[in-house]
């Protein structure tokens, strides 16, 4: 945001992710819930989200963002999630949705929320046609299983003492051998994204 911004602003519920971002003094940081931002009414041009949509009350946070965005403001909501696709091979893909989510199941999150028109209209929000594509990643097996790590799914059963990270990371190290004969050998994964454009109105 710096290179279009005079000012930005970052939120997070969590300090320890705010401990971790990155700040070169140009970035004012507060811990705060999506729903509830501490800043006043009609303030902001931008209020941006990137990939943590599916974990708030979506229709608070809505409300909330209509207070803080300025007449005509814009919210810009994106994501980037894991679609299981290896370049070059359909096996891995059946092996992500069919042993990966079967041994760690995605926990429950907001992924079904109506954003046609007209609900965004009772929101008095003005939205625009998404935009869908995707991105390709370079990985070798241990940065893979460094990403996969970092997933709800893997984070939610090492909280519930069902696992640990050694036993997971050991797991998806004999797993991804089919497609990773060495720690050297780098594939391509693809990732989905979509954008969300959304006008107060």
């Amino acid at each position: 945001m710096l290179p279009i911004a005079a000012k930005v602003y970052g939120t997070d519920i969590s300090a320890e992710m705010l401990n971790v971002a990155d700040n070169n003094g140009s970035i004012s940081y507060q811990i705060a819930p999506a729903e509830k931002q501490p800043f006043g009414s009609d303030e902001f041009d931008l209020v941006t989200v990137g990939s943590g949509l599916h974990w708030f009350n979506i229709d608070d946070f809505l409300t909330e963002v209509n207070r803080i965005l300025k007449p005509k403001g814009w919210l810009v909501i994106y994501e980037n999630y894991f679609t299981g696709e290896l370049e070059g091979s359909d096996e891995f893909k059946a092996w992500f949705y069919d042993n990966y989510l079967n041994k760690f199941p995605s926990p429950p999150r907001n992924k079904d929320y109506d954003w046609s028109a007209e609900n965004m209209s009772s929101k008095k929000f003005r939205i625009k046609t998404p935009v869908n594509f995707k991105n390709e990643v370079l990985f070798n097996k241990c940065q893979l299983v460094n990403y996969f790590t970092t997933q709800s799914n893997i984070i939610s059963v090492v909280d519930n003492g069902q696992y640990s990270y050694k036993e997971i990371e050991n797991w998806l190290g004999d797993e991804l051998n089919p497609w990773f004969k060495d720690d050297i050998i780098t594939r391509v994964v693809k990732y989905g994204n979509w954008i969300k454009y959304l006008q107060k109105i």
